[in-house]
């Protein structure tokens, strides 16, 4: 083993670019070993689609890869919440260049690719890192000696010294084993095994690096084309975590700003040189600044539109913090240096791993602070601002943008961890011999630590024990590996002293008797000599690569443990089906734009993962109004940036157009079944389970409709979403003789679209139920007692006796009756719905939603079962019935809708001959679609261009371009066998288009001004 270590330092010397060719391997081979052991995809069926990635990133993906495979427009996508800005949503989901991997897999293989594209990335990380180190490190001496030979050949001392520098064999090969550790821990650091899953992120941890070595470049050579040419990589591709990079090279222009003043001033001494410090640092500012902006000014074609859209999003409106306030002590700072801890994603302490020699050099870090406080005091104080910044809530506020982040906390600590594995790298890769004794203070040190620190003692779970073990392991590893080497060198300086003894011919001494000299050691004792280095050596190699081995396969265990690591089979099983089906349909209908669902979908991005028009969303770009429109309307939603077609209710998929749903078990059984014939799929396209249907909405409506009266000051204000659809449809129906009181059915003579039907309370469980405007209002907990309301009634949905239950009853009055059911709870609440004593429909309610049930017959006796896991909650439960008479009335209005025609899904096109009865000509018309609002779209009819507004807000928008759905107000000339064309662009694009041509053009000007100016100059030296 110690030949090949000898064999990798020796080739790696004499071929420095090798050191790449090894690290590609390390990594590689380290990725199958984790590959092998967590059984990920393919060494077994595990994928590492968790998080948000398995609902949000790998769809969007999906969607993306459709869209370049057929040649789409990237502007807009229909495929998710009805349509949405693609590109500010690929701006932060997808812009990374590694996602083209996916062009060349199969759409089934998309979990294998996302794995894929993060094993590059990390693997990237660590070239890129093992590059900046060399440039910044290991390459300065040589680009002295270059700049020493231009400016004074006759100095031949000098030059040969720092030729030295670089080229002795012994610190070459010290410095590439320090290399290529420090690499591969940054590349595995404790960042990415929390956040590998959150694929968009990784970008920044690679090019990082970099952006620093552009950075250097600048300040050493005035060479600028790296940085900006990086800089404006890391904004495109995602702009969020480009805030991270851009306020850490802010800051950590300063640190390269001083260690290239103190380089250059002791170069100056060295060489008498003059070397215009300042004047060369200013103009290295300059040129700093200049590309900083000119790199912003190259990503505006992305910038802008996302800016220009930001107001729409959830991340919107976020104030500045009132207190000041620190959340994390030292103790939980330092406890997240070492190896094997949890990793922290929904709440908790920073993720900084970078391996544990951050704890052990720290005595050596203080040896180099006081030794060298210009190179090590910046760093040093950089990262504990950063790490303050963890525990500050506005420091941490300001680092993410001014923005509070929704989970996933600390997102800027990469750059912790970069900086931290630099400051350790400057202190150990041109280790001396006689710096052991520090790195054994610091091996005692880390010791120490791991015995006593009072809260690692305490745990007591097997978990906890096992990283304790593993971290008191490495520390008495690293110890011994300390100890050894401070022993040989104890042992060459008693070699060197007695020679000076002998030299000046002093009697021998035997070993044992003192003198002013100390102990005489025999010459049997400096054979140790070369067989402790060895063996610390061989230890510290054993140890480095077991610990990254330990912390990857452990943190990646936890968060599997913690969020889970589905299985493959499942999650593409049904791709090949969904996917036929989608494009028959769409060779069916050709342009015609039509909408499909998955009644509790997979993900809440199915559109975009099978390739479909769909309703649901799941994305930090989406339009935040939208998402609070639609709790209003029963969507199950976070009220922020998501909804979920789960068990829609007939009337919203008839009015939002749902034509298809794909559905299993009786709840929409009376829409018609689509025949697999009729799609002409082959029999491996067909679903391979029997209780998989795809159904057709034969009431669906279109996309948009024409109406004569303004409905912009029409709110969905009420938290009941039947007494919203009321008022809507009396709204829309103003002529017919409905209501929209809230009222039990068959109580008022004048009907409504909604109304409450009564239920009876049959059994209720640890729980307690009222009634108040035809509404229930369940309460659980321990207090309550079990009472059956009927003697003679028993359950035929099973009841669990340690569950807070409660069993609701009714009987339909009426064939093919509407039943649905709204349900506000505070906790999750089980819902279990029988008809004529089978189950039929079960659920899980968390926001508030309303359910639609399978059709009623007159008779029928339905129980209503709602269960909470604990004995405590708090729910409103609502039932209603669609009244037939008004819901034929709103049938016949919603018959005249138009259809659009997507000739690109940028550019929509209706026919208005399409409506059936034309309104007044005399009135203003206005068209009102259920597209969601974005200012980029306009109308073009009659020869006029039209801006949007927007309706079925669920409040008064507070800023005047937001809103939840797309309204035009029409043009009077128009006629109505005109045709009206919708077109889209993302708002600010085009002028976002011209920034960046102007910044490109700029910063080639600028850059040959400089080029011209450096040439000249080295003509004049």
């Amino acid at each position: 083993m110690l030949q090949k270590i000898r064999s990798f330092c020796h080739s790696t010397w004499k071929r420095p670019g090798l050191i790449y060719a090894y690290l590609l391997c390390f990594n590689l081979a380290l990725a199958v070993f984790v590959t092998i052991a967590l059984r990920l995809y393919p060494a077994g069926d595990r994928m590492i689609l968790t998080v948000d990635s398995y609902y949000q990133y790998a769809p969007f993906l999906a969607a993306l890869r459709d869209k370049l495979l057929h040649w789409q427009n990237l502007f807009m996508s229909f495929s998710v919440g009805l349509g949405v800005n693609f590109w500010t949503l690929i701006a932060y989901y997808a812009l990374s260049p590694f996602n083209l991997l996916l062009l060349l897999l199969p759409a089934d293989s998309l979990p294998f690719g996302f794995y894929l594209i993060i094993i590059a990335k990390i693997i990237t990380a660590a070239l890129t890192m093992c590059a900046f180190l060399r440039y910044y490190y290991i390459k300065r001496p040589l680009l002295q000696a270059r700049k020493l030979m231009a400016l004074a050949p006759a100095q031949k001392d000098n030059l040969l010294y720092w030729q030295s520098c670089y080229q002795k064999k012994g610190i070459k090969k010290r410095e590439n084993f320090v290399l290529f550790f420090a690499s591969s821990f940054y590349a595995w650091s404790g960042f990415v095994m929390a956040y590998l899953w959150n694929i968009m992120w990784l970008d920044a941890v690679f090019m990082l690096p970099l952006v620093a070595l552009g950075l250097s470049k600048i300040f050493r050579e005035r060479k600028l084309i790296l940085y900006v040419l990086t800089l404006s990589y890391t904004i495109i591709v995602n702009y969020y975590t480009a805030i991270f990079v851009c306020l850490f090279i802010a800051l950590y222009s300063v640190v390269v700003c001083i260690d290239e003043w103190q380089y250059r001033r002791n170069f100056e001494k060295m060489t008498g040189i003059c070397q215009r410090i300042y004047k060369n640092i200013i103009v290295s500012l300059l040129d700093f600044s200049s590309l900083s902006v000119f790199s912003g000014m190259i990503a505006a074609f992305v910038l802008y539109p996302v800016w220009a859209g930001f107001h729409l999003s959830s991340a919107a409106g976020d104030h500045f913090p009132d207190a000041c306030k620190f959340e994390l002590s030292l103790t939980d700072i330092i406890n997240r240096l070492m190896a094997g801890g949890n990793v922290k994603i929904r709440a908790g302490e920073p993720n900084i791993y970078v391996g544990c020699l951050a704890l052990v050099g720290i005595a050596l870090l203080i040896y180099h602070l006081a030794k060298k406080p210009a190179a090590i005091l910046p760093k040093a104080l950089l990262l504990v601002f950063i790490g303050v910044s963890f525990s500050n809530n506005i420091l941490n506020f300001i680092w993410h943008g001014l923005h509070y982040p929704n989970q996933l906390p600390h997102r800027f600590a990469f750059v912790f961890c970069f900086l931290m594995v630099q400051t350790i790298f400057e202190c150990t890769y041109d280790f001396q011999k006689r710096w052991s004794k520090y790195l054994l203070i610091g091996a005692v040190w880390f010791t120490v630590l791991c015995a006593g620190n009072f809260a690692l003692l305490n745990y007591a779970d097997a978990e906890q024990n096992l990283f304790l073990t593993a971290n008191m392991s490495f520390s008495l590893v690293y110890l011994l590996a300390a100890l050894l080497l401070t022993l040989s060198q104890y042992l060459v300086g008693k070699r060197h002293r007695q020679a000076e003894l002998r030299a000046i011919n002093l009697p021998q001494i035997k070993l044992g008797r003192s003198t002013g000299a100390g102990f005489v050691v025999t010459p049997t004792f400096y054979k140790l000599i070369p067989y402790l280095r060895q063996s610390a050596f061989i230890l510290l190699t054993c140890a480095l690569i077991a610990e990254l081995l330990f912390n990857t396969v452990r943190q990646l265990s936890d968060l599997n443990e913690n969020e889970y690591f589905p299985s493959n089979q499942a999650y593409v099983e049904d791709f090949t089906w969904k996917r036929a089906a989608s494009r028959a349909l769409q060779q069916q209908y050709g342009k015609q734009l039509f909408r499909m669902e998955v009644q509790d979908g997979k993900t809440i991005n199915d559109g975009a993962l099978y390739n479909y028009n769909g309703v649901s969303i799941f994305s930090s770009t989406s339009n935040c109004q939208t998402a609070v429109s639609m709790r209003k309307m029963g969507i199950n939603g976070n009220n922020i940036n998501s909804y979920k077609l789960q068990k829609p209710l007939n009337f919203w998929a008839e009015l939002f157009g749902v034509q298809y749903l794909w559905s299993a078990g009786d709840i929409y059984k009376h829409w018609p079944e689509v025949d697999w014939d009729t799609l002409q799929l082959t029999p491996e396209e067909r679903p391979d389970k029997d209780n998989i249907k795809l159904r057709r909405n034969p009431a669906a409506a279109g996309q948009a409709f024409v109406w004569a009266k303004d409905l912009k000051d029409f709110y969905l204000d009420d938290k009941q979403p039947y007494l919203n659809y009321n008022r809507l449809v009396k709204r829309l129906l103003p002529d017919s003789n409905i209501t929209d009181d809230w009222h039990l059915k068959g109580e008022n003579a004048v009907p409504a679209l909604f109304e409450a039907v009564p239920l009876q309370l049959s059994r209720q469980q640890f729980s307690e139920i009222t009634s108040a405007d035809h509404s229930y209002h369940l309460t659980a907990g321990d207090n309550f007692k079990t009472k059956d309301f009927s003697a003679a009634y028993h359950s035929s949905i099973p009841v669990e006796e340690d569950k807070a239950c409660t069993i609701l009853t009714y009987q339909a009055t009426e064939d093919e009756e509407d039943l649905s059911i709204y349900v506000d709870s505070d906790e999750t609440l089980y819902f279990t719905c029988a008809i004529n004593g089978q189950t039929k429909v079960t659920h899980e309610f968390g926001y508030p939603e309303a359910v639609q049930l399978p059709q009623l017959q007159k008779g029928d006796t339905v129980e209503l079962q709602f269960a909470y896991k604990e004995h405590n909650g708090k729910a409103e439960i609502t039932a209603a019935s669609m009244n037939k008479e008004v819901r034929r009335l709103w049938q016949e209005k919603m018959a005249a809708t138009l259809h659009f025609e997507a000739e690109s899904s940028a550019f929509l096109q209706a026919d208005l001959a399409e409506l059936k009865t034309a309104p007044a000509a005399e009135k203003q018309l206005y068209l009102y679609t259920t597209i969601p609002y974005d200012s980029g779209w306009r109308l073009q009819a009659g020869g006029e261009t039209l801006p949007a507004f927007s309706w079925l807000n669920a409040q008064k928008p507070e800023q005047k371009e937001s809103g939840a759905f797309l309204a035009f107000a029409l043009p009077s000339s128009l006629q109505m066998n005109d045709k009206i064309n919708l077109y889209y662009v993302p708002p600010k694009f085009t002028a976002g288009a011209a920034v960046t041509i102007s910044g490109i053009f700029l910063t080639i000007i600028y850059i040959y001004i400089v080029y011209r100016q450096r040439n000249g100059k080295k003509r004049e030296e």
